[in-house]
């Protein structure tokens, strides 16, 4: 057998055409559309193999997550990369990453701007914090003066 090079194909007259794989992020998908700080997203990154090649060992990065793999996309189709993402304040925040894959090594990036409206989750957290602190305080207390009228 010969070991060819699926990304070059023979011409005429001795020469070779390079066919290289194509793959573009289509567009990325949240759940819900409008989070606010604290809620639990589901991105979606909607990928779609627009060259005449399978392309292989697709990587799907998005900063802060792990790296998501799916092993082949044929010609004309698609893949999903599903990545959770928690949003801790509130204001415009861009999602981002970066896609990887074969055959060769080829890449592209994308970024997605999302507006997370809502109250910050931080305040929330030290509200809660705050209160947590004060229910162990009056526990504490209520305790103390039990065991002090069982003593007498």
């Amino acid at each position: 057998g010969s070991t060819k090079d699926p990304t070059a194909t023979a011409v005429a007259n001795g020469t070779f055409e390079v066919v290289l794989p194509g793959l573009q992020v289509v567009f990325v998908e949240l759940t819900p559309s409008r989070p606010g700080p604290g809620d639990i997203v589901t991105v979606r990154v909607v990928l779609l193999n627009d060259g005449p090649l399978e392309v292989v060992n697709v990587s799907v990065s998005m900063e802060g997550a792990e790296m998501e793999s799916i092993a082949m996309i044929a010609p004309d189709g698609e893949a999903i990369a599903v990545f959770t993402w928690v949003p801790l304040w509130s204001g415009d925040v861009t999602l981002a990453g970066v896609v990887s894959y074969g055959p060769g090594n080829h890449s592209v990036s994308w970024s997605q701007d999302v507006p997370v409206g809502g109250e910050d989750t931080t305040t929330n957290v030290l509200w809660l914090s705050i209160l947590a602190a004060v229910v162990v305080a009056v526990l504490i207390v209520s305790f103390t003066y039990r065991q002090r009228t069982q003593v007498k």
